[in-house]
């Protein structure tokens, strides 16, 4: 019953704001190319798939991901050998904030 009381289109569009949110952060860093996706196991659930260039940025995704992980808080992304996947789908609203200060902070560090 709880499922089923939750107005979904409010969250979809929660959840795209953020993930938009992370793709503006981004934009006009070197290196790395923000773009709005879904999440690989469902097309309704917006996220953030950011492209990592390590020659340009320095550090590959696998060194975001983990520098992301060791922080604190931890912070968990989907990552493959070229990309992270942000995901706000469990994310408590406002802690999208939390997640773009600590990425800025490894990008431009």
């Amino acid at each position: 019953e709880i499922y089923q009381g939750l107005d979904h289109d409010l969250i979809t569009q929660r959840w795209q704001a953020e993930a938009a949110s992370v793709v503006a952060a981004v934009a006009g860093i070197d290196g790395i190319d923000g773009a709005p996706g879904y999440a690989g196991y469902s097309d309704k659930i917006p996220v953030a798939d950011l492209v990592i260039e390590p020659r340009v940025l320095g550090r590959d995704a696998a060194d975001l991901a983990a520098a992301l992980a060791a922080g604190d808080p931890s912070i968990r992304v989907a990552q493959d050998q070229q990309s992270l996947t942000i995901n706000p789908q469990f994310l408590q609203t406002g802690e999208m904030d939390a997640v773009i200060a600590r990425l800025l902070e490894l990008l431009t560090a």
